[in-house]
């Protein structure tokens, strides 16, 4: 797997698509090789300087690969400051000998330790060459890990697997290290639980309709509740443990019928965590192999068992324990820990090494168990020792039934977990998600245990275990699904690209170079977590590959304004662990590996300085989206550098372009292969529209755009069919509404970025929740909204005159700044009925004079040199603007928006009929505009003179107003030519 990981990154276009050690944990010994280099080095130095330190500290550092800070020990030996010592060894270091080490450099106190270009080479040539066998451990002798164990009265709870999982893990980690591992269950088949329950089988029916070890707690809850009322019968259980004692065949069977049962039930809760146990280890097999006796026998030898109140006890007060270790009931019968000292006599024989694991109220017993087997001379175990794992929702008591079983953690967390997955793949099959939520639950479970070092409680919290954004076990598994798809993509180019070729020195990007660096050192982490007995070290380990192999440079640039879809695309890169930057400025840094660019409008493509940033772009993969996406052919025409074009809605495509090459299989995007332009099908378009919170820009409130700083999206798709506009195209005609929660949290997020006004969006406000008529949900999200941010800081801008009622104007009026800005575009009915626009005008007054009855300002957009309009239509228009008395007046000229029916008609026109390029023979045939500059300024002057405070217009206004038409008319006609240049017809 190794092997064909580094083959990928020699081969692959970018670093990303190349290393994973997140399956197969692999280690070399590269590093180690490093410190050894760095710790001969300085040895040689501080003794030609004259200066003895037996052992000289290394540590990893920020500012180096390997820094030693020894000149610190030495200060007061040798009455010299850290810094003159730092100096005076300096000089005696000498690297002929080294391969590894690249560079050193004196900072103040410390020398700092940088790895050579061959350190990496190596690095990289040891995977190819070890393959799946990368950095194995020679073979050694053997280990018992003891875990889990727990007393088999009924299920496994949160405590138990914490348990489980600390001992499976390390298990694994030595394993690794080449220890030949055998893991053991130590099954309490006789102890006074048991018997509790074996005794509860003769009172009580079992309950054969749940599973086993379920139901044995229930019968133990049940027996413990009748034995605390009638302490008179505890004399019963006791009787059963003598008899055991005795060797009663009778009573045996019965006990191990109780654990059996158990025992199967707990199998299967180890089963879903991915834990198996070599060997179950019955305890009643050393009283009946007289193991028991021959230990009792052995600890008196010692002569410091005693006789207090019948019972035998181990006096070990001088080895500091106050409390004496009971061996022996004052009835003869025996008790776990004398059982415990058998089973580690017996496992003592059988390996080399034995590790416990143990809960926190098992820290005196172990002690006690470690000192007499120390007295007795049997080898003792290592001990871990962990505290207790808690839930939010309370306690796990087993005795009173009071707990949380592993069971129905598991059960709740692969619930979630589905849900997640359904969300995220909604379009897979049934079977697909039950498997991926069960993986994904069981990793978030161990994982989440795991992180944690064994000597801190910790509380299991499913929410912040399976969230994608917090870097646990989903994100490791996402990075480790890249690398898998990465590996079968490289599997299948093995005809195209010769890997063995590939030149390692080639990876030079620093992303590369922190990935390789920290493949490295897994040798040291191996050591530490092994020796150690630290599993977590490892845990946090994994994290922090995982971010090392996402940590690709991403710039996504957003042209004059940070739109809504750049921050949503950079926020679903972020969270997968990119390195995400976003910006407004044409730039992107040296270390970028990709660029997207977020194209709003199509003059865009015809902007001289954006095109000069794309022909510095070379060697970078560019990906480019927004509504410029809609007809392709004329984004690569006019832009240079360009790799793919996202097709339509771009969050999940852009991710699949993060993580994969550009091919006919991912759907949504548009490229060029063999100078042909190739369109993959398209992306069915998202139904829950959820997403991680937006990449939020640290300058997002000196945004202003129609007056708000952030446009949030609350819904797509329109219900209109407007021959000029491209929502209907870029986001379908149904209308699909984000969950209201999920939009509270980005206005927190946006407010707390310090955004103060904030416009929500969808293209038609109102149409928030619609299904099949306005919905109240829209005026909720008003009323929820308002109360995060302020009435005065939210506003509606965009609506349709025909989705308007008394309950949505009075929630503007309430909850907003009380403006609504109206899509009237004409006064004439026959210009909107050609528009496709649904409406009519007197509908439009209509809804004018409907808002100002509930007190709502009212803002109207209005186009002119629609092919449909003449001057007839267009004084009509002048008249509506004027008899409407409009608070504000937008007016622009009609733009042929690619995607759209208004752009086909407008590229079949030739120029003369064109009102965008035809002159103005009429009233303003001296100012020398084109008849829609004409219309345009003319409009705009009636707007100011018709508003319900008419406004005198001043030389300087008419000027600029002059200029607004004119910039515009010059826009339109750059976008009509650039439509024409691609002989444009409405792609199919």
């Amino acid at each position: 797997m190794h092997s064909c990981l580094v083959q990928t990154t020699l081969a692959a276009p970018c670093w990303r698509r190349t290393l994973s050690a997140l399956q197969e944990l692999s280690f070399t010994i590269v590093f180690i090789q490093f410190e050894d280099e760095v710790k001969s080095v300085l040895e040689k130095a501080f003794e030609t300087s004259g200066f003895r330190l037996l052992n000289i500290p290394l540590e990893e550092s920020e500012h180096a690969d390997l820094a030693t800070s020894a000149a610190f020990r030495l200060a007061a030996t040798y009455g010299k400051s850290p810094v003159s010592i730092t100096r005076d060894v300096q000089n005696k270091i000498h690297l002929d000998d080294s391969n590894l080490i690249g560079r050193v450099e004196v900072a103040g106190p410390y020398i700092n330790f940088f790895v050579s270009e061959k350190y990496f080479s190596r690095t990289v040539e040891k995977i190819k060459a070890e393959g799946m066998d990368f950095g194995r451990m020679p073979a050694r002798k053997k280990v018992i890990v003891e875990h889990t164990s727990a007393n088999p009265n009924g299920p496994l709870h949160v405590g138990h697997i914490r348990n489980s999982i600390i001992g499976d893990t390390l298990a694994r980690i030595l394993a690794r290290s080449g220890w030949n591992v055998e893991t053991q269950y130590y099954v309490n088949d006789m102890g006074r639980q048991i018997a509790v329950v074996a005794w509860a089988l003769e009172h009580f029916e079992l309950d054969d309709s749940v599973k086993s070890d379920h139901a044995i707690a229930d019968l133990y809850r049940r027996a413990n509740q009748l034995l605390e009322d009638d302490k008179e019968r505890w004399s019963e259980v006791n009787e059963l443990l003598q008899r055991v004692e005795k060797g009663d065949e009778t009573v045996i069977k019965r006990f191990y019928s109780v654990v059996g049962l158990v025992m199967d039930g707990i199998r299967e809760t180890l089963k879903r965590l991915n834990i198996d146990h070599d060997r179950f280890v019955n305890e009643s097999s050393f009283v009946t192999s007289g193991d028991v006796f021959n230990i009792v026998e052995g600890v008196k030898e010692t002569g410091r068992v005693e006789v207090d109140d019948g019972a035998l006890v181990v006096d070990l007060k001088d080895l500091g324990i106050e409390k004496s270790l009971v061996l022996q009931r004052r009835d003869g019968t025996s008790l776990y820990t004398t059982r415990d000292l058998a089973y580690h006599k017996w496992k003592a024989e059988q390996c080399e090494w034995m590790i416990n694991v143990l809960g926190a109220d098992h820290k005196l017993i172990s002690t006690q168990l470690r000192l007499v087997l120390d007295l007795i001379s049997v080898k003792q175990p290592d001990v871990v020792i962990f505290e207790f794992v808690s839930l939010p929702e309370g306690s796990m008591s087993t005795r009173r039934g009071v707990f949380i079983s592993a069971d129905e953690l598991l059960d709740e967390i692969k619930k979630h977990a589905l849900e997640e997955v359904g969300r995220r793949r909604p379009d897979e099959s049934a079977k697909f998600k039950e498997e991926v939520a069960e993986m994904v639950g069981t990793a978030a479970v161990r994982y989440d245990v795991i992180k944690v070092s064994a000597d801190k409680s910790t509380v299991f919290d499913w929410r912040s275990a399976l969230d994608f954004e917090k870097q646990g076990a989903p994100f490791i598994q996402y990075a480790h699904a890249r690398a898998c798809s990465i590996l079968r993509k490289a599997e299948a180019e093995k005809q195209e690209h010769d890997f063995e070729l590939a030149d390692p020195a080639l990876l030079t990007n620093k992303s590369e170079r922190e990935l390789i660096k920290k493949m490295a050192y897994l040798p040291k982490i191996l050591q530490k977590a092994g020796n150690d007995l630290k599993p977590h070290i490892l845990a946090v380990y994994a994290r922090e590959l995982a971010e090392s192999f996402n940590n690709c440079m991403i710039t996504i640039v957003s042209p004059e304004i940070y739109t809504y879809g750049s921050m949503v695309v950079g926020g679903v890169l972020e969270n997968a662990g990119y390195d995400v930057m976003l910006t407004k400025r044409l730039e992107a840094d040296a270390e970028t590996d990709t660029v997207f660019v977020s194209l709003y409008s199509t003059l865009q493509l015809i902007d001289a300085s954006i095109k000069k940033f794309f022909s510095l772009l070379a060697g970078k993969r560019v990906i480019v989206g927004g509504p410029v996406s809609a007809y392709p052919e004329i984004v690569f025409g006019e832009l240079s550098n360009i790799s793919a074009v996202v097709i339509g809605e771009g969050e999940e495509t852009v991710l699949d372009l993060t993580e994969n090459d550009i091919d006919k299989d991912l759907q949504g995007i548009a490229f060029f292969e063999d100078e042909n332009l190739v369109v993959t099908e398209p992306r069915p378009h998202s139904l829950g529209l959820t997403h991680p919170l937006p990449l939020i820009p640290p300058d997002i409130s000196h945004q202003r755009i129609r007056g708000a700083n952030v446009y949030i999206e609350t819904h797509r798709g329109c219900l209109g069919n407007c021959d000029f506009c491209q929502v209907p195209e870029f986001f379908g005609k149904k209308i699909r509404s984000r969950e209201s929660e999920e939009i509270l949290d980005e206005v927190r997020a946006f407010k707390d970025a310090g955004v103060e006004r904030i416009a929500i969006s969808g293209g038609t406000g109102s149409l928030y929740g619609y299904k099949n008529r306005l919905s109240h949900s829209f005026v909720d999200l008003l009323k929820e909204i308002s109360e995060i941010i302020g009435s005065k800081n939210l506003s509606v801008p965009d609506m349709r005159v025909d989705y308007l009622n008394n309950e949505v104007l009075e929630a503007i009026r309430n909850y907003t700044i009380g403006w609504i800005f109206l899509g009237i575009e004409s006064g004439s009915n026959k210009v909107l009925k050609q528009m496709h626009k649904g409406v009519s005008a007197e509908k439009a007054m209509g809804a004018i004079e409907e808002a100002r009855s509930c007190g709502v300002h009212v803002a109207g957009s209005f186009i002119v040199g629609h092919p449909a309009e003449e001057e007839e239509d267009y004084n009509l228009t002048r008249e509506f603007i004027e008899d409407a008395m409009l608070e504000d007046v937008f007016v622009s000229i009609v733009e042929p928006i690619p995607s759209t029916s208004l752009a086909e008609q407008i590229a079949n026109t030739t120029e003369e009929e064109n009102p965008s390029f035809k002159l103005h023979t009429g009233e303003y045939a001296s100012l020398k505009l084109t008849e829609s500059e004409a219309r345009c300024f003319d409009l705009m002057l009636n707007a100011e003179t018709s508003k319900p405070v008419p406004r005198i217009v001043t030389n300087r206004e008419y000027d600029q107003l002059l200029k607004i038409a004119r910039m515009q008319g010059n826009d339109i006609r750059g976008v009509t030519q650039l439509i024409k240049k691609y002989a444009y017809s409405e792609p199919a």
